[in-house]
């Protein structure tokens, strides 16, 4: 029997993370990148999806190159920052969702959550910068209006750019005269916020282990590990 070369089941353990749909946007990227340099972030979607498949010889699920396009736009735009209608393509996309773009599918709290920390994750915010004025006013409207319809008033940390009504944020006074609602209203919007925070967690636990498992080239131990101590939850 012969075996197969060591390359050859390199090769084949790539392809099977290029075709797995449950592999992340930011693992599709690390892969990329990997294999083609930071050139990759000029390419048409069209010649990544042929490179792949003359390289590999697995033809990429859209769901994937939704993701992977997903994470190449935030890395070379802000439309994500200042776009509502990209923020939403990009966020369905990171959680999963083939990108529709004649059909409006507003994301949840959990998802917009997630978009936001897989994005930051990529491309973390200067720290003299104000995260929040990264996003334009419209962006930041848009995911205080998700939480307002999901009953969030508290958002959590990841989610604290959302600009929520006036009145939402003054609800107590709304239920001045019946502190029993207003304390079941409360911790209603209390515990959604901390199922956000809990599907956030567990996105990205899932997350560093796929990124912890890929098999790269060029991969850097110490900034590895530098990275992992600083995204570990």
């Amino acid at each position: 029997m012969i075996m197969p070369h060591a390359s050859e089941l390199k090769k084949a353990e790539v392809a099977r993370w290029w075709s797995d749909r449950e592999t992340f946007g930011t693992a599709l990227l690390a892969l990329a990148i990997d294999e083609y340099g930071t050139e990759l972030l000029d390419f048409e979607p069209e010649t990544i999806r042929l490179q792949v498949k003359n390289d590999f010889s697995i033809d990429i699920p859209q769901v994937n190159m939704d993701k992977l396009m997903a994470m190449i736009t935030c890395m070379t735009t802000n439309l994500f920052y200042t776009s509502v209608e990209a923020c939403t393509q990009i966020t369905n996309a990171l959680n999963g969702q083939t990108a529709d773009f004649q059909v409006w599918d507003p994301p949840t709290a959990a998802e917009s959550a997630w978009a936001i920390t897989e994005v930051t994750l990529n491309n973390p915010p200067k720290s003299k910068v104000n995260f929040a004025n990264q996003f334009s006013p419209d962006v930041r409207r848009y995911f205080g209006v998700i939480c307002e319809q999901e009953g969030i008033l508290n958002p959590p940390d990841v989610l604290r750019i959302a600009e929520l009504d006036e009145r939402m944020q003054n609800s107590d006074e709304t239920f001045a005269d019946d502190p029993s609602m207003y304390e079941g209203f409360y911790q209603l919007g209390q515990s959604k916020s901390e199922d956000v925070t809990d599907y956030v967690k567990g996105r990205l636990k899932i997350l560093m282990s796929q990124l912890n498992d890929l098999p790269l080239q060029n991969r850097d131990s110490t900034t590895w590990q530098k990275f992992i101590k600083k995204n570990q939850i």
